[in-house]
């Protein structure tokens, strides 16, 4: 399910329709008690398709579409899950959806209509699309196929593994990559043969060089203390016919490729997570970010253990979340596989060169002038609803589920500002789970400000389904 949001920023004063991969593939809106105005932001509904019903039993409240400006919702939404969503750079009215069990969706009018494109392939799970900034045309794109459902994920263990969902799946059977050339009209699939059976949670493609993320997110990776030795950085020259997995020779550790972007400003610039709980590995300090700059043949770390000492340890096992953004900007979130948590985070405005701490937008005892628990939303704080009504500050993940269900973005427009979103958040006054997301903002004298986007704070009271991806 996708939605867009209706952003006024509170000191910019002006509105912005914000559509990001974060933010988009939150699935449906939850209900709440009377809108609040912190934000002014609102959700509704644009696709693929989706079930109504009464918003305690949708776990959604956004709808009638055609309700009145600061209308509280009456309706719920909800639908399938949606792991990734891409806008065509070069043409914004294309954009490419890919699903966790439903294939790869595609919108041609802005997201107002939605056709299926993969039914027919081998896989529907989908782990992540990119188009080829090489390709001026804006026809060329790439998706991994991957197994990401809501399954075994592991956290709230107080220091050890605890099973959130006992369903003990985490493989992969290898389908290969899908590749277009057509704008997502038509899709062909390559390297079947060239690849592993592992989850490839992202690739790129630039012209005749692809690169693959391999890594099995609902695996061994916190209970086992390592992964599967195919986790990895793959590559290729000849247009996915050979893959070669990237190692010392290249500047890289061994380790699983928990996240692959590419720089929106160069071509040939991109960023991997390595995450060394692999192999066995029982030190889990190596976990850090690289940075190539000659289309991933070389590599160099520009974040690690030394950045943030508080999260990256060799006692718990850790992968990280990246974004790239524009003007050289590049964020991380660092999820704690133990405890299930995404708890920091850190934004470089340098392409890795310096960083700037935003872990006070995740820390569950910031309280921004407020003493404790209140019956009254904090505009400025994110809270969880308790017995009696009484709200309680709360992390980003109360679920335990950072596994599988958080994200970070950068705000295209605004490089200083940084979305992140986990797993759950109770309702203010009501039933049911909304979304749990929060939007920081890094000032000029350096310090951080933020402040949620779901629950208690949106204009009219609608908001967006937990388990964000």
């Amino acid at each position: 399910m996708l939605f867009q949001a209706t952003i006024t920023r509170p000191q910019g004063g002006f509105a912005q329709l914000m559509t990001s991969t974060a933010l988009a593939g939150l699935a449906a809106a939850l209900s709440l008690t009377g809108p609040r105005s912190a934000h002014a932001q609102t959700f509704t509904p644009i696709g693929p398709g989706i079930e109504v019903g009464a918003p305690q039993l949708m776990n959604g409240a956004d709808g009638p579409n055609n309700r009145g400006p600061g209308v509280a919702p009456t309706l719920g939404t909800q639908s399938g899950a949606m792991q990734t969503v891409v806008v065509d750079p070069f043409q914004s009215n294309l954009i490419l959806a890919g699903s966790p069990n439903g294939g790869i969706w595609r919108s041609t009018d802005g997201g107002l209509s939605w056709t299926a494109q993969t039914d027919q392939k081998g896989s529907l799970s989908i782990g992540g699309i990119s188009f080829d900034l090489s390709d001026t045309s804006g026809q060329t794109a790439i998706a991994g196929v991957a197994i990401t459902s809501s399954g075994t994920t592991f956290g709230v263990g107080g220091g050890s593994p605890r099973s959130y969902f006992d369903i003990g799946r985490g493989g992969s059977t290898n389908n290969g990559l899908l590749l277009t050339t057509n704008g997502g009209a038509t899709w062909q699939t390559i390297a079947v043969s060239a690849l592993p059976n592992i989850s490839i949670l992202n690739a790129t493609v630039r012209g005749s060089t692809i690169m693959a993320a391999a890594f099995n997110e609902e695996g061994s990776w916190t209970s086992g203390r390592g992964v599967e030795a195919a986790s990895g950085l793959y590559r290729s020259t000849d247009g996915g016919k050979t893959f070669a997995q990237l190692g010392a020779g290249a500047g890289l550790p061994t380790g699983a490729a928990t996240a692959l972007v590419g720089d929106p400003g160069n071509p040939n610039h991109f960023y991997v997570a390595i995450s060394t709980a692999a192999a066995g590995n029982s030190n889990d300090a190596g976990t850090a970010l690289y940075t190539s700059y000659d289309g991933g043949a070389t590599w160099s770390k520009v974040f690690g253990q030394s950045n943030a000492a508080a999260a990256i340890s060799s006692s718990d096992p850790t992968i990280l979340r990246v974004a790239a953004g524009p003007n050289g900007t590049v964020a991380v979130g660092v999820v704690d596989g133990f405890t299930g948590q995404m708890r920091y985070a850190y934004l470089s405005k340098d392409s890795g060169t310096t960083w700037h701490d935003l872990s006070v937008a995740l820390d569950p005892a910031t309280l921004a002038g407020t003493a404790g628990p209140s019956n009254v939303p904090d505009p400025n704080v994110r809270k969880d609803v308790f017995a009696g009504g009484a709200e309680a500050p709360t992390a980003i993940n109360p679920g335990g589920q950072a596994a599988i269900h958080s994200v970070i973005a950068i705000d295209p427009n605004n490089p200083n500002v940084v979305y992140l979103a986990g797993d759950r958040l109770q309702n203010y006054g009501q039933s049911g789970w909304s979304a749990n997301a929060v939007r920081a903002q890094l000032n000029a004298d350096g310090s951080v400000t933020y402040a949620p986007l779901t629950d208690s704070y949106t204009a009219d009271g609608s908001t967006v389904h937990p388990d964000v991806r």
